[in-house]
């Protein structure tokens, strides 16, 4: 017979690494007044690592930084 695990009742109090542990709930539901969209694109591996590591140092998301990067060049003239 196999043995179940007991179910645990409380959260930890520190994160766990788990995916859901590490989700940005800070500025959960920010959309300035604009609804959102799900967007998928390819990127260089290099250029993913480069932009995590950025956000990271500047304390954003590399979400962030993608949708800045993008209104400033939408602002550009051509």
């Amino acid at each position: 017979m196999m043995a179940i695990k007991p179910i645990r009742a409380n959260r930890p109090d520190e994160p766990t690494g788990r995916l859901m542990d590490l989700q940005d709930t800070k500025h959960k539901g920010d959309s300035e007044g604009n609804d959102k969209t799900m967007m998928s694109f390819m990127i260089p591996v290099d250029l993913k690592k480069e932009l995590k590591e950025r956000a990271a140092r500047l304390g954003t998301s590399a979400s962030r930084l993608i949708v800045d990067g993008v209104r400033l060049r939408l602002k550009q003239d051509d």
